[in-house]
């Protein structure tokens, strides 16, 4: 099986050293390529051609938002996820807009970071778990490509998960929607991993566009 070809672009050393730490537990992944900035990632890409681009936003010379731009319009098949310190809305959809395949901030567990490769790299979109739901609005209003993907077939939701995944959807805590639903923090959190599992959503993220795809809320 061929190894999926990473390539890093960040302006600092020390995130890019621990990023390759982190990712070296996989035997499947190979970082092919390093860039402090988007001027040199677009530069050297053509002669190593990665599978998956792990971007941040703010460097020098070329940002991370001009730079995804730039590069899947000349690379098409280029995979691009959005490593950054912030979940600003409007990072997140610039970053979206400009052909972003998957977000995740810096701070998320390595096992977070090598899912969100993993997941890419097999054709899908992967969004972070605290992502707001006013992006996803932003996104459907903008019939941002992800929208358009289909979704897995599911048993019928009862009342009480469509109850909890439209108070999801309003960016409700767990602990909020138990109050409100007069069920413990528990119990809602048991609904929830129900929930992904029978929608196969990877994280609460893919519930918001299950619901959303399935017409369980209008945003």
């Amino acid at each position: 099986m061929d190894k999926i070809k990473i390539s890093i672009t960040d302006d600092h050393k020390i995130f890019r050293e621990g990023l390759k730490t982190a990712l070296s537990v996989c035997p499947d992944f190979e970082i092919v390529l390093e860039s402090d900035n988007g001027e040199e990632l677009l530069l050297n890409y053509p002669r190593v051609r990665p599978d998956i681009f792990l971007m941040d936003i703010n460097m020098p010379k070329l940002d991370g938002i001009s730079t995804t731009k730039q590069l899947t319009q000349a690379f098409p098949d280029a995979r691009v996820i959005a490593l950054s310190v912030s979940n600003q809305e409007l990072y997140v959809s610039k970053m979206f807009d400009a052909g972003a395949r998957g977000y995740i901030l810096k701070d998320a567990d390595p096992e977070e970071i090598i899912k969100a490769i993993q997941i890419v790299n097999s054709g899908e979109y992967y969004f972070a778990d605290n992502l707001s739901v006013t992006l996803f609005k932003k996104l459907v209003n903008n019939n941002h490509p992800v929208f358009s993907l289909p979704v897995a077939d599911a048993p019928d939701l009862n009342k009480t998960e469509i109850s909890i995944l439209e108070l999801i959807c309003k960016e409700h805590t767990t602990q909020e929607i138990g109050d409100i639903l007069s069920l413990s923090a528990k119990t809602i959190e048991n609904y929830r991993m129900k929930m992904l599992a029978k929608t196969k959503s990877r994280n609460t993220a893919g519930l918001v566009i299950y619901a959303i795809q399935k017409g369980y809320v209008i945003l």
